[in-house]
């Protein structure tokens, strides 16, 4: 999965779960070793500090804990992914650094805006491959309008997507090798204890549904998109073929990434 937004919706899953019981937002311990950090060298939280003529930006934390330490009490927390900043399709944007635009909405009574990450190379040599600059910056902005969803609906959508794109790529000499992925993906929305492929840890060990670790499961596990070797790499044989293809790719990147959406938004326990 893309790192940007395995990374983002870790931080906004964590943060949401955190508003209920506050061990579940993970200490500095617990990020540094999270997946999503694996490659991370610096990372910076850039806020807004408002004065009486102007504001300025300044730096809130340098750490996913300090950060939710400094969030708002009772914010309204979501993770929102609004798809590509270019006129490439999403499914094939999401294959480049910054292609498509994540976020974590954050907003309370007294003030509201969005997160919004930026990932850099760094110019020094890690050991490690600790090589990604990693900056969120807190834009003012509206409330973002979430997909009117259940975590039962996405599970259904996803469900019934993985299906049909295992069957089609099974009439593929070219694509039938990932028939085993899609329906490893569709497996996973039944399992009793859900586990993701890669990025286990995007969701906190508690805080969250059954239903929703699964259809999140499901979603990494349906992620097959980025570049030369994956899913977006296929070549039908022939042109009808490959409008069916198009089709579904597009649908299945849809429905991937609702949910994740809605398994963070809206599948936590109580």
């Amino acid at each position: 999965m893309n790192g940007i937004l395995a990374q983002t919706a870790a931080l906004a899953a964590h943060a949401k779960a955190r508003t209920v019981d506050a061990r579940l937002g993970g200490n500095d311990t617990y990020w540094a070793a999270h997946s999503t950090f694996k490659y991370v060298k610096t990372l910076k939280f850039i806020g807004v500090k408002r004065g009486f003529f102007r504001s300025n930006q300044q730096e809130i934390a340098t750490t996913p804990s300090g950060w939710m330490a400094a969030l708002p009490p009772a914010s309204v927390i979501t993770f929102f992914s609004l798809g590509a900043t270019s006129n490439l399709p999403a499914h094939v944007a999401s294959a480049f650094v910054g292609r498509t635009r994540e976020g974590i909405g954050v907003f309370s009574n007294s003030a509201g805006g969005i997160w919004v990450p930026s990932w850099s190379v760094t110019e020094d040599k890690s050991p490690e491959h600790r090589i990604w600059r990693v900056r969120y910056t807190m834009v003012e902005a509206p409330d973002i309008p979430l997909r009117s969803m259940t975590v039962e609906q996405a599970r259904k959508r996803l469900g019934n997507i993985l299906c049909q794109v295992a069957e089609f790529a099974g009439t593929d000499k070219w694509l039938s090798s990932w028939c085993e992925t899609f329906r490893k993906a569709e497996d996973t929305l039944d399992a009793p204890n859900p586990v993701a492929p890669y990025h286990p840890d995007i969701i906190p060990p508690e805080g969250y549904t059954l239903a929703a670790r699964q259809l999140l499961a499901a979603a990494v596990g349906g992620y097959v998109f980025g570049g030369m070797g994956s899913w977006n790499d296929g070549v039908p044989g022939s042109s009808d073929a490959r409008r069916e293809y198009e089709r579904l790719t597009a649908e299945l990147y849809a429905a991937v990434i609702d949910g994740l959406g809605v398994a963070i938004n809206g599948g936590m326990t109580g």
